[in-house]
């Protein structure tokens, strides 16, 4: 019962429509809650506004602190950046074998980005210094899918920061400049 961009893995986002499927007069509910969470990754991709060109994810593992990517939010959230034309670049070093390229290191993933994309609530990614990440990215925003981040930390770096659950994730925020 947490903000997120979806659910993932193998199990909890699967067996739920296996039930639907077999019980469809009896799962409404289910199907429901099912079709909020399916649609989930294309709201996040919804708040990223128009004019970002290059979005940095930050997680690609279907939940935190786990190397398992198998039904992630992130996985569909990148191919949905990618089909409205954007540049993607992903970081998850606890992620050994990627279905997708990623970058090797933070900085070669952020280095002129416009948008950093918190996926995956990593413990590490909090230990991550908004003020060198600053320096790097083209333009300081930060939109955390989890409420996950210290957002005083990030916005005392000069990042615009906007998380989903607050209220904020969804709002327009100040014109670029």
């Amino acid at each position: 019962h947490r903000a997120g961009p979806g659910v993932g893995g193998h199990c909890i986002s699967v067996d739920p429509w296996f039930l639907v499927e077999m019980f469809p007069d009896h799962t409404p509910l289910i199907r429901a809650a099912r079709n909020v969470n399916d649609g989930a990754p294309a709201r996040v991709v919804s708040a990223v506004p128009a004019d970002v060109e290059t979005v940095t994810l930050l997680g690609l593992a279907f939940k935190g602190n786990v190397d398992d990517c198998r039904e992630s939010p992130a996985l569909t959230i990148a191919s949905l950046l990618e089909a409205s034309g954007r540049q993607v670049r992903i970081f998850d070093p606890l992620v050994k074998r990627p279905p997708v390229p990623t970058a090797g290191t933070l900085e070669a993933a952020v280095q002129g980005s416009d948008l950093l994309l918190l996926t995956t609530p990593h413990d590490l990614f909090a230990e991550i210094d908004p003020g060198s990440v600053a320096l790097l990215a083209r333009r300081r925003l930060l939109m955390d899918t989890h409420g996950f981040l210290d957002a005083e930390r990030w916005r005392a770096a000069g990042f615009e920061v906007r998380q989903l659950g607050t209220g904020s994730f969804f709002e327009a925020g100040p014109a670029p400049g």
